[in-house]
């Protein structure tokens, strides 16, 4: 991260960088970007109640856990906040575990 910031970085992410990140893939897993603000619970049970997601959607999830990885390999702290954060638990198994689409699983 500090080798980036010498090279011209202008700002790396922050734990709020990697909240909104891994938000967005998880509506987009779910079908419906709209969640991305809304509780984890509605998230989840559109992820559980969608046949299969949209393939723009797909990919969309799919991109953002990638972005993901790199913006928690870029602010290793978050690892830290994020271990004690419900939510992130609950993220995980969404994306691992109880996901329909087989990509996005296999992303996660």
């Amino acid at each position: 991260g500090q080798h980036l910031l010498q090279k011209g970085a202008g700002e790396l992410p922050n734990i709020q960088h990697v909240r909104h990140v891994y938000r967005l893939a998880w509506s987009a897993a779910g079908g419906d970007l709209g969640l991305h603000a809304a509780a984890s619970d509605q998230i989840r049970a559109s992820l559980l109640a969608i046949e299969s997601v949209p393939g723009n959607l797909t990919s969309l999830a799919r991109e953002a856990v990638e972005v993901l990885t790199l913006t928690i390999a870029l602010h290793p702290e978050a690892m830290e906040s994020l271990a004690k954060d419900k939510v992130w638990h609950s993220f995980v198994v969404d994306m691992v575990l109880l996901c329909r689409e087989r990509s996005i699983r296999l992303a996660a």
